[in-house]
């Protein structure tokens, strides 16, 4: 959608942001997801239920999501009640500010940043597994 401000020609863009440039060396949210879930030992699937990030799920409830473009970069993981103590003053978590909410945000640099949540999401997936 276009609309004139004053001399300029403003653009607003209304769906899916698209922050990918086509000449972007930037890998693929899926694509990133997709090598980082090699590190679990589950049956986790890959879904866009969201034009803003991608999210990795486990039984069909959402274990974390990603956004990684060239204006934002965060992983948001679920965190359930059994775990939130032990990691409520980790500085992984340092941009979440309502530690009440069930998914946490945590800023990333680079898709080896997503290391550093393994043992998180390990902990997360056998407490969903224990429930089942």
């Amino acid at each position: 959608m276009k609309w004139k401000y004053g001399n300029q020609i403003v653009k607003i863009l209304i769906g899916k942001k698209n922050e990918r440039k086509e000449n972007s060396n930037l890998p693929s949210e899926k694509e990133i997801l997709l090598n980082f879930i090699k590190n679990f030992n589950y049956d986790l699937k890959i879904v866009s239920n969201s034009a803003n990030y991608t999210t990795v799920q486990y039984h069909d409830l959402d274990l974390l999501r990603l956004k990684y473009g060239t204006l934002a970069k965060w992983i948001e993981v679920c965190m359930p009640t059994e775990i939130k103590k032990k990691y409520i003053n980790n500085p992984l978590f340092e941009m979440e500010k309502n530690k009440n909410r069930v998914f946490w945000k945590a800023k990333i640099e680079k898709t080896e940043d997503l290391n550093y949540f393994i043992d998180i999401i390990n902990e997360n997936l056998i407490i969903r597994e224990k429930k089942d």
